[in-house]
């Protein structure tokens, strides 16, 4: 069950997420901490994007691996995405490698 902490800490990161977000959030193991490093890939995810990042294992360090790579806009899609395709930082830099430029 989630407590009186957990509503207040979300709150205090500018969330205003109704119960039954709250309670999906908690169930999939969303923490204010994970909430946090969401807002670090952008001003504002929304909650459905939170638990989909959770759920596929997207963590702030996978979003910064994928941003110092060059990629820097991707919305909350295009990085579940990546993350589901199996795309990490040994797969960006043997990409970069194998370019050939012209073509």
């Amino acid at each position: 069950m989630f407590t009186l902490q957990y509503v207040r800490e979300l709150r205090e990161l500018g969330m205003q997420p109704g119960a039954d977000e709250i309670v999906g959030m908690k169930v999939q193991g969303v923490t204010p901490r994970i909430c946090q490093g969401a807002a670090s890939h952008r001003n504002q995810s929304d909650v459905d994007e939170i638990v989909g990042m959770k759920v596929q294992g997207v963590t702030a360090e996978y979003v910064r691996t994928l941003q110092s790579a060059g990629f820097k806009n991707l919305s909350c899609d295009d990085v579940i995405g990546a993350k589901v395709m199996g795309i990490n930082s040994e797969f960006i830099e043997k990409s970069a490698q194998a370019w050939i430029p012209g073509i």
